[in-house]
């Protein structure tokens, strides 16, 4: 992928983005209907379990605390504002919601201690004096309200000066989804206090502007 190049002013989206539809929202979390009484029954128990289910997450970005600051002459930016913005996320959180997904049914998953880790970004930090153009520096996650799961992913910049004017180049980094379809998002459950049962992701589908069905199989 082609590293993108960008002046510091001013504020940017991806190419062709567009507000999500009202279709697209009218999916969200509060708003999903479950399978006939008779047949959505909760599950209660662990082994209960099948080996190959979607489970609802909430994606929650967390953003940086670092302060990022770059200077040429007498102009000071704040890097996390303005066109960067969308770059300052330290985690992207996953929240179970506590639905499960099999053959089209969606069914209560009634588990306790039901979590999975944050996915972490490197985020830039500290105040930079540009003189030179600068090594290629580790950035943060990108996130949007609704973009594309394949556009969540870590990011790396240089800066350089062009025209009196702060400007960047954009470098991709490993992509979240890539990081979900490449089995390494683990969901570990209690079985007993000795004993674990663990699944990992296989695939992952976006729902709504904030959630997502997360394909887990059971890691025999």
């Amino acid at each position: 992928m082609k590293h993108l190049q960008q002046s510091l002013a001013g504020r940017a989206y991806w190419r062709g983005y567009e507000a999500p539809s009202t279709a697209f929202i009218a999916t969200e979390l509060a708003q999903i209907g479950l399978g006939q009484a008779e047949e959505a029954h909760p599950l209660h128990e662990i082994h209960q379990l099948p080996d190959l289910f979607d489970l609802l997450v909430k994606l929650d970005p967390l953003p940086t605390e670092n302060e990022a600051s770059i200077s040429l002459g007498p102009i000071t930016r704040h890097i996390f504002q303005g066109k960067l913005a969308d770059y300052r996320f330290a985690a992207l959180s996953l929240q179970p919601q506590s639905l499960i997904r099999q053959d089209g049914l969606i069914r209560p998953l009634e588990v306790n201690n039901l979590a999975l880790p944050d996915f972490k970004f490197i985020n830039l930090a500290g105040h930079i004096e540009l003189v030179t153009a600068t090594q290629v520096l580790e950035l943060g996650g990108f996130w949007q309200p609704g973009c594309e799961l394949e556009l969540i992913r870590q990011y790396a910049v240089n800066f350089y000066e062009a025209d009196n004017q702060i400007r960047y180049h954009l470098h991709p980094g490993q992509a979240f989804v890539d990081f979900v379809r490449d089995r390494k998002l683990i969901l570990t459950l209690p079985l007993t206090e000795e004993n674990q049962s663990s699944y990992e992701s296989v695939d992952i589908q976006r729902h709504g502007t904030a959630g997502a069905w997360v394909t887990f199989q059971y890691r025999k």
